[in-house]
């Protein structure tokens, strides 16, 4: 007996005990290391007939699933797009799919096997019976694929973590709570990583089958609705989960194929997005022009988003009452982000704010968070000629080193977007304003957290007496009193100390227990620049000059 004839009665003693059993899958892998791609098929077809529930699965056991269903999947396109061939002359592809070969050069399918048609004659030619398998194959490519997808959405492994354990570090009591649960001290970036991955692989299966079996009617709202949960991964709304910075690109399987995926999914998403001819849809589009633009920051590539948001019919105008040139809100998200324009950025996120009805509340926080990023090189916490020295900052924030210096004015207008976001936070208008996820009030919670946090780095850093009463207003902190803007009084450099102080007692509290190391203190390598450290939690990052920060804290993909 021949090794694969032997290969094969194992194969059928083991499909005999158990359809499931680890050992199926295993001779699947051999019968495709040997070539042998129908037997490869039939065994991962079988193995994968019962696709397990994974609501709860450990994301390790979710990982190994899809590395596992991803290599079928890849198999099964492969036939289907003829760039693995199955002939009906090949005995292998005749015992699998029960293809009997008769005198008159025609071929029959065996009852009850794969091919086998009811009421039709069952008899074709060489050429029919290919187009037959190919057309049955890429049936079931596509049935595989939306049955694995629909379960991959409703697993806990691709969710963030639930908002009231991460806030009261306290067990979950809802029995239906789809969110993670990992404990405040658990959360770091290899979690954040893991959980990226597995969105990258999951995206790179769906493309796998939407390259061969076409783009069916519900494929773009597919393409968008992983978009979005890829950009909820990356951006997270929960800010300890981790950040941009913390990607590391040798924690995803085969990261080129799966990003070069992602970033053609991006240039298709931007294409098919358009406003609705309802303007109460806007926002949806907004927020989508905002995710897309996000993803396409953090994961490169070439993708003139510009150019697609100023169409004429992506043109979302501010109204009459503003005569601006362009006049197109989804434009001036584009440029705030891409081009790092805060100008753009605030009249973008005031119009949000001011009309913004079903928003998503995490996209809006994390498109306040880059705009505040552009105006960090214009806070000189120092009061020294170079700027970024001192700086306590995310290190989201300093990613991109050509970040412009911003008038005053524009800094204010920032904060005045900032004071109405925390307003509505406070307020129940954010349950009409925003579509909140649940538990919506604790997500309410650590949103505002979120926000109170990132003001008090501005407040920590801003050494102008005006933009700090402001900051300490919207804290609803008191205030210093502001006299001579220009020529602080001894009385006012002391109450700026003392808010500072709270505003670092207040970081310090909020990241309490977290393993992230998301804040860094800028200091300068020059030897003049006499620096104490902050806190011992706060590591110190060493520079020559803005470029230098960024190599330090960017990665970049390599590919």
């Amino acid at each position: 007996m021949n090794v694969s004839d032997s290969r094969q009665i194992r194969f059928f003693r083991a499909v005999e005990q158990s359809p499931s059993a680890e050992a199926i899958y295993r001779l699947g892998e051999e019968f495709s290391d040997w070539g042998e791609d129908a037997m490869a098929l039939m065994a991962f077809d079988v193995f994968f007939s019962q696709l397990p529930t994974l609501h709860s699965v450990h994301p390790a056991q979710v990982d190994n699933f899809l590395r596992r269903f991803e290599r079928y999947v890849c198999l099964l396109a492969s036939v289907v797009s003829h760039e693995i061939s199955l002939l009906p002359a090949d005995p292998h592809v005749r015992k699998v799919f029960g293809i009997v070969p008769s005198a008159d050069h025609h071929f029959t399918t065996t009852e009850g096997t794969f091919l086998h048609r009811r009421f039709a004659h069952n008899r074709y030619l060489s050429a029919d019976i290919d187009l037959l398998l190919n057309t049955q194959l890429k049936a079931r490519l596509r049935e595989k694929v939306l049955e694995e997808d629909n379960i991959i959405c409703v697993a806990r492994a691709f969710s963030s973590q639930c908002t009231h354990v991460v806030l009261h570090d306290q067990h979950c009591r809802k029995k239906d709570c789809g969110h993670q649960h990992w404990q405040r001290s658990s959360l770091n970036a290899t979690l954040y990583n893991a959980k990226v991955n597995l969105h990258l692989q999951q995206i790179h299966i769906l493309d796998s089958m939407f390259s061969v079996v076409g783009e069916y009617k519900d494929w773009h709202s597919r393409v968008t609705s992983w978009l979005h949960r890829l950009y909820e991964a990356i951006y997270c709304p929960i800010y300890i989960e981790g950040s941009v910075p913390d990607l590391n690109w040798n924690a995803f399987r085969n990261a080129a194929k799966c990003v070069g995926v992602v970033r053609e999914w991006i240039q298709k998403a931007i294409e098919y997005l358009e406003p609705t001819d309802d303007p109460t849809n806007d926002m949806d589009y907004l927020m989508n022009v905002i995710r897309v633009t996000c993803l396409h920051t953090a994961l490169g590539g070439q993708c003139v988003l510009q150019k697609y948001v100023s169409r004429e019919s992506c043109c979302v105008p501010y109204g009459e009452h503003l005569a601006l040139e362009d006049n197109n809100v989804s434009l001036d998200i584009v440029a705030s982000l891409v081009e790092f324009d805060p100008t753009s950025g605030v009249l973008a996120l005031h119009f949000l704010l001011q009309n913004g009805v079903g928003m998503d509340l995490s996209a809006v926080c994390d498109f306040a968070e880059e705009i505040c990023s552009t105006l960090v090189s214009s806070l000189r916490p120092s009061g020294d000629l170079c700027p970024l020295h001192d700086l306590l900052v995310p290190r989201r924030w300093i990613m991109n080193s050509d970040k412009p210096v911003v008038d005053r004015d524009i800094i204010h207008g920032f904060l005045s977007c900032l004071r109405l976001l925390m307003n509505i936070l406070r307020s129940g208008r954010v349950y009409a304003q925003f579509a909140l996820p649940q538990p919506r009030v604790s997500f309410v919670d650590i949103i505002l957290a979120r926000m109170c946090r990132m003001l008090c780095i501005l407040g920590y850093n801003v050494r102008d007496i005006g933009l700090s009463k402001t900051i300490a207003e919207t804290l609803l902190l008191p205030p210093p009193e502001v006299g001579d803007k220009r020529n602080l009084s001894l009385q006012n450099l002391r109450q700026l100390a003392n808010l500072r102080r709270q505003y670092l007692d207040t970081i310090l509290a909020l990241d309490s227990g977290s393993a992230s190391t998301d804040l860094v203190h800028l200091v300068h390598k020059n030897s003049r620049y006499l620096t104490r450290r902050i806190s011992p939690r706060i590591p110190q990052l060493f520079f020559v000059d803005a470029e230098d920060i960024s190599q330090q804290v960017k990665r970049p993909p390599p590919f």
